[in-house]
């Protein structure tokens, strides 16, 4: 996946997740739990986790008690119901058809072990019609710092036509909500916060997209990376969200996604807002298709640092959004995106899998390093970028890490600035693209935002442009710039758009 900040305009490579899912998750088992103490079943379609010897009291770790409830459940496609209390727990939800319900967002908490072969606390794999509803999912990074990550607080796998509502995810380790090729499915009035990486992201993998499927009346806020991400799975809205303080994107549309429908969202303080990747192809080509069919309208995006919205996608349609005072507090910035760090001295009892954060400089987010290979004595061989981090002033090489179960590593990087075109609405490459009846504009006291509207050009000029019945003043250069080339600077020919 190849992503673009469309609004920076910078050429970058892309942020690679995970794609190898498994059906289940391994099940901890716990001694003392068990079936022995249970109620027995007589047909009854609710099935009460505390009757399978689930203790709830933050200590006792209750995924066997989990797993033999939901199997109970499943046979009668029943509710497996969670009473208030903190569950240490992973759940695995292998067949369909069952709905699990909490006490609430602030009564049931489930967060996994400090210690789990899981790679998900919650996942649901291969189970149409599942539901999974007013609860807390606690990613526990804190008590798991040292521990291989958790790729998932909550997972939907192959799961078409799931609910997930009303559900609260806080401090996921990588990303806190996430579906792959489960169509149909909806995300409905949750909260997520403080993911490692996305808050929500939708996936596609050899089974398909997630057509159809719907995040809708969602908090998403503070994530490593953006609050939603669309991949190219085709088809999926998100819809009156309220998305805050992503050091990327509030909404990033990758590479590859047809048919988006981004509505009546609310985005701030965000670097960029919503961020639309290449069409179909990528890359330097337009794409086989006039329009992806991706449509952005009725959000009102305020006080993203590089940009409001912008798209690189072909037949995009920018309607009756707000953008308002983009670029306000807007500094340099710096990541590792496009970078290689290198190790500059091995250090000693490394492990394979181990997150090392780099040390010093002034961040939003610090760059993380994952160890890929070590020697017989843990000394550090090679390494991949895990997190990109956002610094406003860079570690000085050599760079210190703590974390990990070694020490005395070090390493050299160098870093990507990223630019500050401060536009409200960008189109980069695009053909074909429609712009109405937007306000774009700075609010009366502000001067940060520099266009209502740019152009870009990275590979391709953009061609076939409307622009028309927009409201474009208070823009401090401009309320069309002219066309630029990355980085900003001026092209010495125009762009022919219709009306404005």
């Amino acid at each position: 996946m190849t992503r673009l900040p469309i609004l920076v305009v910078c050429l970058a490579a892309g942020i690679a997740l995970n794609q190898r899912f498994s059906s289940a998750d391994p099940l901890n088992s716990a001694a003392g739990l068990g079936k022995a103490n249970a109620v027995k079943d007589t047909g009854a379609q609710v099935y009460n986790v505390k009757d399978y010897g689930a203790k709830g009291d933050g200590v006792a770790n209750d995924t066997t008690s989990f797993a033999e409830t939901i199997a109970a459940a499943t046979a009668t496609h029943g509710t497996v119901q969670i009473p208030s209390g903190r569950y240490v727990a992973t759940i695995a939800v292998a067949k369909g058809g069952i709905t699990i319900q909490g006490a609430g967002e602030d009564a049931t908490i489930i967060k996994p072990p400090a210690s789990t072969p899981a790679t998900r606390v919650v996942v649901v794999a291969n189970s149409d019609g599942t539901t999974i509803k007013d609860l807390t999912i606690d990613g526990n990074k804190v008590e798991r710092s040292n521990e291989k990550p958790i790729d998932y607080a909550l997972l939907l796998y192959q799961s078409n036509d799931c609910i997930v509502e009303n559900v609260r995810v806080t401090n996921a380790e990588v990303i806190g909500i996430g579906f792959s090729a489960s169509k149909r499915s909806k995300v409905f009035k949750c909260n997520v916060n403080g993911s490692g990486w996305q808050n929500i992201t939708t996936l596609n993998n050899k089974a398909g997209g997630c057509e159809g499927s719907v995040i809708s009346n969602c908090r998403s806020t503070n994530p490593g990376y953006d609050c939603i991400q669309v991949t190219n799975v085709g088809s999926v809205t998100v819809e009156n969200c309220y998305l805050a303080n992503s050091p990327f994107a509030g909404i990033y549309v990758a590479t590859g996604a047809r048919n988006v429908l981004l509505k009546r969202n609310t985005i701030t303080k965000c670097y960029t807002g919503i961020d639309m990747s290449w069409g179909t192809a990528g890359g330097s080509t337009a794409g086989p298709d006039k329009s992806e069919g991706n449509v952005i309208i009725g959000n009102h995006v305020t006080r993203c640092e590089g940009g409001g919205i912008g798209t690189a996608s072909n037949g995009t349609l920018i309607s009756n959004n707000t953008v308002l005072d983009t670029g306000v507090g807007a500094v340099p910035s710096y990541t590792l995106l496009q970078q290689k760090p290198s190790v500059a001295a091995g250090g000693r009892d490394y492990r394979i899998g181990d997150i090392l954060t780099f040390v010093g400089g002034q961040y939003v987010k610090p760059a993380q390093v994952r160890v890929t290979g070590v020697d017989a004595g843990g000394e550090v061989a090679s390494i991949t970028v895990y997190h990109l981090g956002v610094y406003t002033t860079t570690p000085s090489n050599v760079i210190s890490v703590k974390g990990g179960r070694g020490t005395g590593a070090t390493f050299n990087t160098t870093w990507n600035g990223r630019g500050l075109p401060c536009a409200g609405i960008g189109v980069t490459d695009a053909a074909n693209v429609t712009i109405t009846n937007n306000i774009s504009s700075n609010s009366a006291d502000s001067t940060a935002q520099r266009y209502g509207i740019a152009l870009f050009r990275l590979h391709t000029q953009p061609s076939h442009l409307t622009i028309s019945g927009n409201t474009l003043s208070g823009n401090a250069v401009a309320s069309v710039s002219p066309l630029m080339r990355a980085g900003g600077h001026l092209e010495t020919n125009g762009v022919k758009y219709r009306g404005n």
